[in-house]
């Protein structure tokens, strides 16, 4: 592959994202990553509205005790819980670890702390139950997002994956584990140690926060490293910022494009690393900030009476052929004037402007009956125009990252 080849004669200039797969000899970035969180029941635990996430969990959880204790008050004990349970998923939805808690007596409790915000997919954010009784895994983000309150910003790598292209994306919320469709894998900027006796996930928060420790997780001997070849005056910060601008480099992505298909990415030391560190910083505050950045200016065109509410978006067509610079928002709003660049920010198979008007549409889970309503997100906000200016917060997120990233120096990757 590329890295082999590449690596032959500057072995020591690559580095792996995590010291888990990590070889003695190689110097990696950052201690510790997680897959993002496989809820294993999203139409129950995701939603725009967090009332009716909360009302949602509630009554499943309700259902659930109910069932637990009909297996204790006398079950066959001939029969297994798969076999016992009543499997209506209109009522609730059963996976390998509700079973084996039925099997053992568990009953299920309610928490309204376990509710927070998630980046469920790019810009897109829902309210989460996060919870272990009602997650099916997840893996090391209680050490991430000890409290619904932390905010821990991190990139979401895409697992390798043949035939995918690649993407990442800088959040600061529970990434979900399918956030680009496919496996994600999140690597933050910190992890907390709880310093209390308590291992629930959300567990009673003192007023200041203070049972958490916050641990660096950028390995000391990347900084080392780094300082070696940059200088001493290069932080940790500037090696995650610039981790970030080289996982949006097209240079570094178009000359290791098949190896990202097969492992996770290796970042090289180039000759141009405060460039790319400040670059990095800079599409960190764009990303992590898209709600609160400029609207483009859009040609909103509104009939009368328009309502802000929206069904599904979609693009306008010219014949059979879809208009990306036109969005029909609904029946009484269209925006136009979304420039073509705007569409080179790809996230994976979409761009970041496809992934909001693909997400942001009323939706209904067949098996359970919920109704998940981006309108609600919009309510709760106490902004009716929340979901247009989005689309028009995003074009400017796009246009801007294009800007940054096509001003980058093409790939001079050094030796020690």
């Amino acid at each position: 592959g590329d890295w082999i080849n590449q690596r032959s004669g500057d072995f020591e200039s690559f580095s792996p994202l995590s010291e888990k797969g990590a070889s003695k000899s190689e110097t990696a970035i950052f201690k510790t990553h997680s897959l993002g969180l496989a809820s294993g029941r999203d139409a129950w635990v995701y939603g725009f509205s967090g009332a009716k996430v909360g009302e949602n969990v509630e009554n499943a959880i309700t259902f659930y005790n109910s069932e637990v204790a009909r297996w204790t008050a006398g079950h066959d004990r001939d029969s297994s819980p798969e076999q016992f349970a009543n499997t209506d998923p209109k009522q609730f939805s059963w996976n390998r670890n509700a079973f084996q808690d039925l099997g053992k007596e568990r009953r299920y409790s309610y928490s309204d702390a376990a509710l927070t915000v998630s980046s469920h997919r790019p810009f897109t954010k829902q309210w989460l139950y996060f919870n272990r009784q009602m997650n099916a895994m997840t893996y090391q983000l209680d050490r991430l997002f000890p409290a619904p309150d932390f905010r821990t910003p991190g990139i979401a790598v895409l697992s390798p994956r043949p035939g995918t292209a690649f993407a990442a994306l800088m959040v600061d919320d529970v990434p979900d584990l399918n956030m680009f469709t496919y496996t994600v894998q999140f690597f933050p900027r910190y992890t907390y140690e709880d310093l209390a006796e308590d291992d629930s996930l959300f567990g009673a928060l003192n007023e200041d926060a203070g049972r958490f420790r916050r641990i660096d997780n950028v390995t000391d001997e990347i900084l080392d490293d780094y300082q070696r070849s940059f200088g001493v005056k290069v932080t940790k910060d500037d090696i995650f910022f610039y981790v970030y601008a080289m996982l949006q480099n097209r240079s570094y992505i178009d000359q290791f494009a098949s190896d990202m298909q097969k492992m996770l990415p290796r970042i090289p030391k180039t000759k141009d690393f405060r460039v790319l560190s400040d670059a990095g910083r800079a599409l960190s505050t764009l990303h992590l900030g898209y709600e609160t950045v400029d609207p483009y200016p859009l040609d909103e065109q509104r009939g009368v009476n328009a309502s802000y509410r929206i069904e599904k978006m979609k693009y306008a067509k010219t014949g059979r052929v879809a208009d990306k610079s036109t969005v029909i928002y609904n029946s009484g709003i269209t925006v136009s004037g979304i420039p073509e660049e705007a569409h080179e920010y790809m996230l994976g198979s979409r761009s970041a402007i496809d992934w909001i008007i693909e997400r942001y549409q009323v939706k209904t889970d067949k098996a359970s009956g919920t109704v998940n309503d981006p309108n609600d997100w919009a309510e709760e906000q106490g902004n009716p125009r929340y979901i247009l200016d989005l689309l028009a917060r995003i074009v400017t997120v796009s246009v801007e990252t294009v800007r940054i990233v096509n001003s980058l120096p093409p790939l001079d990757i050094i030796s020690d």
